[in-house]
């Protein structure tokens, strides 16, 4: 999942994702920005599917203007990721 985002200056940023994940386990995925390298993102187990209020933070370091954010599961992106989450939305803070 690509997200296309645009901020007012270079610097870090909190990025916070809400999910939902009703699979009992803790499901990951891989998170890149900028053609950067991949880092994984871990989603703890929720109360049920569409059972949104759950969210992970992690920072993100974006440039001024446009950047392109990636979450990916799978190849040909990231090789990696276990289990299933459904996202809800990201924010930048």
């Amino acid at each position: 999942m690509d997200f296309l985002v645009n901020v007012p200056s270079a610097r870090s940023y909190t990025m916070t994702i809400g999910y939902a994940n009703g699979t009992g386990a803790t499901a990951t995925h891989g998170l890149a920005y900028n053609g950067g390298a991949w880092q994984t993102v871990s989603y703890s187990p929720t109360a049920a599917w569409g059972v949104f209020g759950s969210t992970v933070s992690m920072s993100v370091t974006l440039r001024a203007g446009w950047n392109m954010i990636r979450l990916a599961k799978g190849s040909p992106n990231f090789a990696g990721g276990t289990g299933y989450a459904e996202l809800d939305y990201i924010n930048l803070s």
